[in-house]
């Protein structure tokens, strides 16, 4: 069989290794020069800054098959990232089975179901496709009301803080990135404000000296009750940083991990030095102005969207994504309903790392494809789902899953494809 990959970053490189693990013949297409993805920091694509690590544990990240090295911190650096993905390319031979420099334009699935693939190369025929793109390419901007008399970028351009000095900046958006940023623009910018449109869980990079998911996975072996799992790790995390509210940070209207939690040691700390000044969400803008959800206004520079990503796939028209408002509904984020010959690798958005279970997708994926198992389609069909956690209705929690949960849902799927 022949199988297209789209993508040679971390899921990409996962999918080529577990095809060729079973004989099969991937040939994975890379619009960059080299491996890594969104980890190719400098890449047109890329959405990372030169300060940016990982938020997951390496232990909680690496590829089940092949362990970052011993002597690297706990959260790696990007320049680790992306080192530990090339060593992986070379490690298992996939760097011959990857087209460099050649961007896939158009994906149209034939008559006799086999995908042709149009690329900057030239046309070719597969027969199953693999998309790993990732699901952070196309940044998603709010719509503010009013108009603006500075600059306002997405955290997607961001890359150093030098040219924010003196400025007053207001950074939009609670997640991860926006977080992040915020702390570093604190150390060079005039003023930092920071807007979020609701509450959100704060937790530390470490608790009693473990990685923060390290510690949580320690107790989640132990099968502790959702709820229970809940309470504990918000009492951890109060205990190790302090509540929100504490720090003028609205109060979370939900429990727990019902959105995903922001991994942070350092932004209550700016707050609380008063280097950064939290605000509600953004009512209106008003020439040098920003108003807030609480009629308060601040004199603002330059606003900096940190509000995410939209799933693209410029490749694919949207018969062939299952679309439920606006959004691709795919079993366990990976299996078309219908198309049994096209798979979504990579896009989770898991409270752990990723890597290991995009490999786990890549290694029931390219089962799937070397020995149809009637028991896995039937299993696909079905779409029995559980979820650990209830996660709040919102197209940010579109892809999140519960590492542990979601990995044991694969493992069972597995066993039905036959060779577990």
């Amino acid at each position: 069989m022949k199988i297209a990959v789209i993508g040679a970053g971390a899921s990409g490189l996962a999918a080529a290794k577990k095809l060729l693990d079973q004989g099969l013949d991937p040939k994975i297409y890379e619009r960059n020069a080299e491996v890594g993805g969104n980890w190719l920091y400098g890449s047109p694509a890329s959405s990372i800054y030169r300060s940016t690590s990982l938020i997951s544990s390496k232990r909680l990240t690496a590829f089940r098959d092949f362990p970052m090295p011993a002597e690297w911190p706990p959260y790696l650096s990007h320049e680790q990232a992306l080192e530990y993905l090339r060593r992986y390319a070379e490690r298992f031979g996939l760097l011959p089975h990857i087209r460099f420099g050649v961007e896939v334009t158009r994906c149209e699935r034939e008559a006799d179901d086999r995908w042709r693939v149009e690329s900057s190369e030239g046309v070719e025929t597969f027969d199953a496709l693999i998309v790993a793109n990732g699901h952070h390419q196309e940044p998603a901007m709010p719509r503010f009301e009013g108009s603006f008399d500075g600059e306002i970028l997405h955290s997607h351009d961001y890359k150093v803080p030098d040219s924010f000095r003196g400025r007053r900046v207001l950074v939009v958006g609670a997640g991860n990135s926006g977080c992040d940023i915020a702390v570093e623009l604190a150390g060079v910018a005039g003023k930092v404000f920071h807007s979020t449109r609701r509450g959100y869980w704060y937790i530390p990079k470490f608790i009693f000296g473990l990685p923060a998911d390290e510690f949580g996975d320690r107790i989640r072996r132990l099968r502790v009750p959702a709820r229970l799992f809940q309470v504990m790790a918000r009492q951890s995390a109060a205990m190790v940083l302090g509540r929100p509210e504490r720090f003028g940070l609205p109060r979370p209207d939900h429990a727990m991990f019902e959105t995903h939690p922001v991994v942070n040691s350092q932004l209550y700390y700016a707050i609380g030095h008063g280097r950064i000044t939290p605000k509600p969400d953004v009512e209106r803008l008003a020439g040098d102005k920003v108003v807030f959800a609480d009629g308060s206004e601040e004199a603002v520079d330059t606003i900096l969207c940190a509000t995410g990503y939209r799933l693209a796939f410029p490749f694919l028209d949207d018969r062939y994504l299952n679309l439920k408002d606006g959004l691709p509904v795919f079993y366990k984020n990976l299996f078309h309903p219908e198309i049994d010959n096209l798979y979504l690798i990579g896009f989770l958005q898991p409270n752990s790392g990723l890597w290991f279970l995009a490999e786990l997708q890549a290694e029931l994926v390219a089962r799937a494809l070397a020995a149809p198992s009637t028991r896995l389609r039937a299993a696909v069909a079905d779409q029995q789902d559980t979820r650990y956690f209830h996660y709040l209705p919102s197209p940010r929690h579109h892809l999140e899953v519960d590492y542990l949960r979601y990995e044991r849902d694969l493992r069972r799927l597995l066993k039905l494809s036959g060779r577990a």
